[in-house]
């Protein structure tokens, strides 16, 4: 990978990539397969990325904000000194909750689609051999056995037919309860996630749930008002709207009035 901005050679391993390309691409059109010969040159530009992190909601600001685990002054030094306290940051942290939802999810998948195949691999096994011998058992059979018997991977001490016949044998009558199964609603919820991801709003944070609750508390607390007690609070309200008004008009007049005196 190279680094457009950074790398003095970035120009010439270019021009060496854009040569190979044209020499490949001959050597294609002249009936030969020049695939084990080309060179991929991926190039990005510092620059660009910086400014992308230092850009405000943006996906790389809040990657790299989650990225970082030391104290605030990494914080500072990354965001170019902007505030914490910003959309960014709360969306950099439920991105990471999410994130690790979605990995253990993917982790039960592949447990449940592993333990599924144990379990269909050897019941296919014994049907189709219903009537055959313990002994008759050749070692890699046996291993298909044991796996689902034992509820996983094989160890390698019983690496041998002999090992893994008595094994076998020793575990045989074990009742091994069914293999859960990774269904539609699983993979339907994991499909969620990974869009969530990439979708994430200030309202799915937690800064986002608190300003819900306190507006829900607050619309609560207006419902349980008498009518006197919720026409003298919408009074307060209007009270307060036109004396920020007022206070705006009177900063203006002091302005106007300051001008007309010089």
């Amino acid at each position: 990978m190279v680094d457009e901005d950074a790398d003095p050679e970035a120009a010439y391993l270019k021009s060496l990539n854009d040569l190979n390309s044209m020499a490949c691409s001959i050597l294609d059109t002249a009936g030969y397969n020049s695939k084990s010969l080309q060179i991929k040159l991926t190039s990005f530009s510092s620059k660009k990325r910086q400014d992308a992190i230092l850009k405000p909601r943006t996906r790389e600001r809040q990657d790299a904000i989650a990225k970082v685990k030391v104290g605030g002054g990494k914080h500072f030094q990354l965001t170019g000194g902007a505030a914490l306290n910003e959309d960014d940051y709360f969306i950099s942290l439920q991105r990471s909750a999410l994130q690790s939802e979605l990995e253990s999810l993917e982790q039960q998948k592949r447990k449940k689609q592993e333990s599924e195949k144990r379990e269909t691999d050897a019941l296919a096994l014994l049907q189709a051999n219903e009537n055959r011998g313990d002994d008759k058992w050749n070692s890699k059979e046996l291993k298909t056995l044991l796996s689902w018997k034992m509820e996983g991977p094989v160890p390698t001490k019983l690496s041998t037919k002999p090992n893994r016949l008595a094994k076998w044998m020793a575990l045989k009558a074990k009742v091994v309860p069914p293999a859960a199964r990774w269904t539609t609603q699983d993979q339907a919820e994991l499909e969620r996630l990974k869009h969530k991801i990439d979708h994430i709003t200030l309202e799915d944070t937690e800064l986002g749930r608190q300003r819900q609750r306190m507006q829900l508390e607050a619309l609560s607390t207006v419902r349980g008002m008498s009518e006197s007690e919720r026409d003298e609070f919408l009074r307060s309200l209007a009270n307060g709207r036109s004396s920020d008004n007022d206070g705006d008009s009177v900063v203006s007049d002091r302005g106007g009035s300051g001008n007309n005196r010089v």
